[in-house]
């Protein structure tokens, strides 16, 4: 009998981003088994699509990747990378007041 040969995933997690940054192409590097990486959040704010981690809120995402073995490898051990996601500036515009005082309250509007 010919035991299964072992495979492993290289994993490198993206840079720091910010919230409302688009969606992000995962990248990992799997074994032999020819079988496709998988990826899957752990935890934190964000969802998977294929290899797309769309970022839902600001905070610490915890993304997992896996690859099945097959006849020949066993399954790669689980792999998962921390993705932190830093919080958006926010701004504050002021629609147009007079420059002039009339004695009047003035009214403005946030946008």
């Amino acid at each position: 009998m010919v035991n299964q040969a072992s495979q492993s995933i290289s994993f490198t997690p993206p840079s720091p981003v910010t919230y409302g940054v688009s969606p992000i192409a995962l990248t990992a590097n799997g074994g032999a088994s020819g079988n496709p990486i998988t990826y899957s959040v752990v935890s934190g704010p964000g969802t998977i699509g294929g290899s797309t981690l769309t970022v839902t809120g600001a905070g610490m995402i915890v993304v997992a990747a896996n690859q099945a073995g097959n006849s020949n490898y066993t399954a790669a051990a689980q792999v998962t990378a921390n993705i932190v996601v830093n919080k958006a500036t926010a701004t504050v515009t002021l629609g147009s007041l007079s420059p002039t005082y009339t004695g009047s309250a003035l009214v403005a509007t946030a946008l």
